[in-house]
Parts: C-alpha cells; structure tokens; sequence
C-alpha cells in the first residue's frame, strides 16, 4: 500500500492529528514528531481500536486506506521496564 490516509484522536475524540496523507511506509513512531508533546512526565500509547500498535509497525500493516489510531498517554513510572534483548 503506497499513501495512507491517517488520522490520530484521544478517547475524547480530539484530532491530534490528520486527516493527513502519508506514506505508507512511515512507522507508528513518526507519529511522535508530528503530534503535540504528552505532559511532562508522560508518553503517548496508541491503539488501533483496542489493540496497542508497537511503534515499530508501519501504517501499511494495518491494510487501511484510511486509517484512524487512538492515543492516550500514562506516566512513565506505569510503564513497565523494558525487556531485556
């Protein structure tokens, strides 16, 4: 899949970001430069309905034309450590 239409929104349903037409080739974590920062000491998750998305997955995964992700953000200390590699 070559273009996407993306568009990311709280539980609210407030537009953080899009609709936008982008690659479908860019990763979950691009997201992270084009939407407005979390509050300080948190991060942003986001969902494709109720299932987290990695942020190494690209848009193209999803198999959408258009595409709507949900973000939400929790504190750093709820997240838990990283796995060991």
């Amino acid at each position: 899949m070559g273009e996407v239409t993306l568009t990311v929104q709280t539980s609210t349903g407030d537009v953080l970001y899009g609709p936008q037409v982008v690659q479908g080739s860019a990763k979950v974590k691009d997201l992270l430069e084009t939407i407005r920062p979390a509050p300080p000491e948190h991060s942003w998750s986001f969902f494709y309905g109720s299932v987290k998305v990695t942020p190494e997955s690209a848009l193209s995964d999803f198999g959408e034309a258009s595409l709507v992700l949900n973000a939400s953000y929790s504190t750093a200390a709820d997240k838990p450590p990283p796995k060991a590699s």
